[in-house]
Parts: C-alpha cells; sequence; structure tokens
C-alpha cells in the first residue's frame, strides 16, 4: 500500500508551486538571504520553487546585513 499524504504536506507542495508560478510571471524575484556558510536564512521555499522550475544559479545576499543588490551566485545542486 502508497503512504498517505498528510494535507500539511500538500499545502506545503501547494506553497512551493504557487511561488513558482510568481517567480516565473516576474513577480518574485529577490535574492536567497543566506549565512556566511551558504545556508538559507531567508526563501528556503523559494529555492525549492528555482529548483522546481529547473533553475540552476539564484542570486543570493550573504548575511543579513548587505544590500541585496549584490552580484552573489548560488548553484543549485540536484
Amino acid at each position: 500500500s502508497f503512504p498517505t499524504r498528510r494535507s500539511s504536506d500538500l499545502f506545503k507542495l501547494r506553497d512551493i508551486i504557487n511561488i513558482a508560478v510568481r517567480i516565473k510571471q516576474g513577480e518574485l524575484n529577490e535574492p536567497l538571504l543566506v549565512n556566511e556558510e551558504f545556508m538559507i536564512v531567508k526563501g528556503l521555499k523559494r529555492y525549492y520553487a528555482l529548483k522546481y522550475l529547473g533553475v540552476k544559479k539564484v542570486k543570493v545576499c550573504i548575511s543579513c546585513n548587505e544590500f541585496p543588490t549584490k552580484n552573489n551566485l548560488f548553484s543549485i545542486r540536484k
């Protein structure tokens, strides 16, 4: 038998897909906020949405104190 999905898991997937749609439409293009070790501090759902869309590199802001227009890139791994 197949495991059943909890409704909370389904809502998370729905959130990711909704964010992916907004990214694809150009409505959402903020960089991910990461710390000095490249751990995502803000934007985890956006990360998964970008991964869902097949994006290979994304803009990031390293540490929350930096202005987010820096041209820092982060590779998305499979």
